[in-house]
């Protein structure tokens, strides 16, 4: 069992203490975005073991001392892009979005209901004012969520408009929040240079800059609108993780600083 030395959610100096040797912890300061396919199973929109497993490694980072801010997406509900599609509802594009933004929202609920039975505080703010079942985005409030003991502020309806992805929104929030890096918990183990679920000569692309994603036009895991913005946030840039969410002690490592999944960057060495 690990435990942060200034209490199991305290923050300091950020150590991991486990078996008398002490890990130095690379990120405090994160966004997890969170695939709303993470939280469904087969016909479940919801499945118990799923949240309880997003809910174990929030928990987990709470024990490193990490302030963490969660994203979810919510195609696990509705996909807007699917409800305008021709064939189905073939929705306006606003309200196939506003159903969308929702979606993340009832994500949220979940995650809050269940996060509470564990004595979680899991706070869910929402870019659309829905007063009677959400706290509204502020993001100095949300900040400040974010440095609390034992709180996990989530971030709903995306940014509060349409044509907008839950990818675009982690970068939004990660620039709102200061955070150091964006990990995206995906069911494949980082970016390649194609589909590895349809070509299983795939190459996995350790390390790239923001631009290299872009001119390569690797978009089939990360929404490019959502990198342009990473690279242009801020100096620098925001990093972007992507990794499998299930590889088993994958977010411990990343936040400790190892080579997982692939890293999106501005910094040249970090071009694969």
């Amino acid at each position: 069992m690990f435990q942060n030395e200034f209490g199991p959610f305290g923050a300091g100096l950020c150590k991991l203490v486990a078996n008398d040797s002490t890990t130095e912890v690379k990120y405090k300061k994160i966004v997890l975005k969170i695939s709303g396919n993470e939280f469904s199973s087969g016909s479940l929109l919801w499945n118990k073991e799923q949240v309880d497993y997003i809910l174990d490694q929030l928990q987990v980072l709470g024990q490193l001392g990490v302030e963490v801010a969660v994203v979810p997406g919510g195609g696990n509900i509705a996909r807007g892009r699917e409800l305008t599609a021709q064939g189905t509802l073939e929705m306006d594009e606003l309200n196939a979005d506003l159903i969308g933004m929702l979606a993340i929202n009832m994500n949220g609920i979940v995650l809050r209901d269940q996060g509470e039975k564990r004595g979680m505080n899991v706070r869910l703010c929402s870019s659309i004012a829905m007063p009677q079942i959400t706290e509204s985005y502020l993001p100095f409030k949300m900040r400040a969520h974010m440095e609390a003991a034992n709180t996990f502020p989530v971030r709903g309806a995306g940014i509060g408009n349409g044509g907008v992805s839950s990818d675009s929104a982690a970068m939004y929030t990660a620039r709102d929040m200061r955070a150091e890096i964006v990990l995206k918990a995906t069911t494949v183990d980082g970016i390649f240079d194609k589909d590895p679920r349809r070509n299983p000569d795939a190459v996995r692309l350790s390390r790239l800059t923001h631009d290299e994603f872009l001119s390569r036009n690797l978009n089939t895991i990360l929404d490019p609108t959502s990198v342009i913005y990473a690279r242009d946030a801020r100096k620098g840039g925001i990093p972007i993780c992507v990794f499998d969410f299930k590889t088993p002690g994958a977010l411990e490592a990343i936040i400790r600083g190892e080579q997982v999944g692939s890293l999106i960057s501005s910094s040249p060495e970090a071009t694969a």
